[in-house]
């Protein structure tokens, strides 16, 4: 019987860690599931461009954490209250200030955090002062 996380020699390339969380999947576990512990507001299911924002292929050092919360590793990383999986040790890589603010925005519906939310986009006004609109990924068709 094979584990439903068990990854093949072969596929080891297609690998990729979240940037919130540091768990380690493939990139087609992302986009059919998303992030285990992340997904409530990264919103990575068949969401292609926000799996490549959001997780990196470059990341050092493996974690297999079976029980987190009574792991002194998963205290010592900060994993402790996620997922049983693989973690990374280090992922280089950051989400960007936009997507940033996009998820510090997400809340309730209309106003969240002084962010207008219309029709499933957000303007946000960025530390420069310039303007950027993010279109939600299910309002923008994908």
């Amino acid at each position: 019987m094979t584990s439903p996380n068990y990854v093949a020699p072969g596929q080891f390339r297609n690998l990729r860690a979240c940037m919130v969380c540091s768990i380690v999947q493939l990139q087609t576990k992302f986009l059919r599931d998303g992030c285990p512990n992340c997904e409530t507001f990264l919103e990575l299911a068949n969401h292609p461009d926000a799996v490549q924002e959001c997780t990196s292929q470059v990341y050092e050092g493996l974690i297999t954490l079976a029980d987190p919360s009574a792991s002194w590793v998963a205290r010592w990383q900060r994993l402790d209250g996620y997922v049983p999986g693989v973690y990374a040790v280090k992922v280089v890589g950051m989400v960007s200030f936009v997507d940033f603010l996009w998820f510090a925005g997400k809340g309730g519906e209309g106003e969240a955090d002084g962010l207008e939310g219309m029709d499933g986009e957000r303007e946000l006004t960025t530390a420069f002062g310039a303007a950027v609109t993010r279109r939600h990924p299910a309002a923008a068709g994908g």
